[in-house]
């Protein structure tokens, strides 16, 4: 049989193409790639205002003490931190908060369980502290509480850092070991001491950032970004290759109207810390393991990963070197009063 077969002539390309003119290959693939970018619409469509959200899966589990889920969440004393909170207490999670100052995350817990009937935990920790233990501190916090959720949200340059854009050469250490717990270390251990204790199905949300791609000015944060967003992708294959039910994910926004440190004009297209809470939420569940929470945004991120990478260098420099000068037109203002 085998002789049989290689008795036959192996054709060549061209003989397999002369039939076709050239006028059907360019229809061929135009239609392809037609079809490939309407399927590519029609799943941004999908994901960002069609799909409904996972958060149903979550919000139905109870705990051992048949109380109502719960949530903890870092850095929920400010900005999208204490968006996430409100916005999960409002669909009937009890809260735990997190912040560095007892009087705040008081506060926060006290408007929760007044406004929306919940149950509340607080938790004093400074994230930015790369010295610190903190399993004692997580473990009593949760008591006998084993969450649902669970949000690494807080994040930022932390408490040494004198400038938000600056050159890394001109970075002390401890901006770098604070910047790096701030945005990486204090996350992991997070992770590390509560996913044992999730109940399932569960879910894990870090809140990484769009500045991830890599950021001039800024490239302590952004390179600390892109660790969550990695360490989220093997985390969330992680529990599924031991058979948990916890889903791993990093959502990545850009620009957020009534964060700390915001000082831009806003717009339309940038979402205060509500709208960015309720958009992340809405991202549960949707099988991507990183992905930008805000359909503009998304839009931004796409336009700069199909960027070629010269042009986006060129970009990134002039957008970041306008955002540089506007903090150091503000910081000389400032000394020029205190002067």
């Amino acid at each position: 049989m085998l002789s049989q077969l290689s008795s036959y002539p192996i054709p060549r390309l061209e003989q397999i193409f002369k039939n076709f003119a050239p006028i059907d290959i360019l229809t061929v693939t135009g239609a392809a790639t037609a079809s490939y970018f309407a399927w590519r619409i029609l799943r941004f469509i999908h994901l960002y205002f069609l799909r409904p959200s996972g958060l149903y899966r979550y919000r139905a589990v109870t705990s051992p003490q048949g109380e109502a889920p719960w949530a903890f969440i870092t850095g929920s004393s400010d900005g999208i931190g204490k968006a996430l909170a409100a916005e999960l207490a409002s669909h009937g999670f009890n809260i735990i908060v997190h912040g560095q100052t007892p009087s705040k995350i008081a506060k926060v817990a006290s408007d929760l369980e007044n406004t929306y009937k919940v149950k509340t935990r607080t938790l004093s920790l400074n994230a930015c502290d790369y010295s610190l233990t903190i399993d004692d501190a997580v473990n009593a916090a949760l008591g006998d509480i084993k969450p649902t959720i669970l949000i690494n949200n807080v994040g930022g340059i932390g408490a040494a850092a004198k400038r938000v854009y600056d050159p890394l050469v001109e970075r002390s250490s401890e901006e770098i070991d604070q910047i790096f717990s701030l945005n990486g270390r204090f996350m992991t251990q997070m992770m590390r001491i509560i996913i044992p204790r999730m109940t399932e199905p569960g879910v894990v949300i870090n809140v990484s950032s769009s500045s991830s791609f890599g950021l001039p000015w800024v490239q302590l944060y952004s390179g600390a970004k892109g660790y969550v967003n990695s360490l989220s992708i093997a985390l969330n294959t992680e529990m599924y290759a031991t058979g948990r039910d916890i889903q791993v994910m990093a959502v990545t926004p850009g620009s957020v109207a009534g964060t700390p440190g915001f000082v831009y004009a806003t717009g339309p297209f940038i979402p205060d810390t509500r709208t960015i809470s309720k958009a992340i939420l809405n991202r549960i569940g949707c099988g991507r393991p990183v992905l930008s929470p805000h359909w503009f945004q998304a839009i931004q991120e796409l336009v700069f990963k199909y960027t070629p990478p010269t042009l986006y260098k060129k970009l990134t420099a002039n957008i970041l070197r306008d955002m540089k000068a506007i903090e150091d037109k503000d910081l000389a203002q400032r000394a020029e009063k205190h002067d």
